[in-house]
């Protein structure tokens, strides 16, 4: 399988996400990765050549993934960069949206515009 690495852009305080895409022609499932490790290290890591997103691609799925802000390749919040003591970042309303962002957009990407 092919997987494609796409960047939905930030727009005022949103930060850039990083997604990953293994397109099938069936209906589009997004894999939404936990609190320790980046989606190329869950959905898009490879054992023996394969990842799950290739699994659900290869099952007829039109398979996604990303990562949240502050994980992998996409943009880390800005508070990252304060002090340690700093209110806790990416919490459930914010993952939230930018769970929302990624749904809406996905679309957009799989028909290349």
């Amino acid at each position: 399988m092919v997987e494609r690495v796409l960047t939905l852009p930030g727009q005022g305080s949103e930060p850039s996400l990083l997604l990953r895409s293994c397109a099938g022609t069936g209906r589009a499932v997004l894999y939404v990765h936990g609190a320790t490790f980046p989606s190329a290290l869950s959905a898009g890591y490879r054992f023996g050549g394969r990842s799950w997103l290739d699994d659900l691609a290869s099952h007829g799925f039109d398979a996604w993934a990303f990562d949240f802000a502050g994980y992998g390749g996409s943009e880390r919040y800005a508070g990252m960069d304060g002090p340690r003591d700093a209110a806790p970042l990416g919490r459930a309303d914010e993952a939230a949206k930018q769970v929302a962002r990624v749904v809406v957009w996905t679309p957009c990407a799989c028909s290349g515009r």
